[in-house]
């Protein structure tokens, strides 16, 4: 993995943003994401994510660059 993980706070805050009424649909995460995220929110590594949920670690990091991607987005998304 060449991206450094997503801290269990910043996993926390990103489920909760993006998980609001009103998020635009290109934006909402889709349940592997939520899923994902919320074990790292949970304090596990990207490894024991991925053992959790049957998938691969590159899955995981995948879902982690998607969600920070998303989380950027909708910061940016006109109100």
């Amino acid at each position: 993995m060449t991206e450094p993980e997503v801290s269990p706070r910043v996993a926390a805050e990103i489920v909760e943003d993006l998980s609001r009424p009103g998020v635009p649909q290109p934006l909402r995460l889709t349940e592997g994401e939520t899923k994902a995220l919320r074990l790292i929110a949970d304090g596990l590594t990207y490894s024991d994510v991925a053992r959790r949920l049957y998938v691969s670690e590159t899955t995981i990091d995948n879902h982690a660059r998607n969600t920070q991607q998303k989380a950027q987005m909708f910061r940016d998304w006109p109100a």
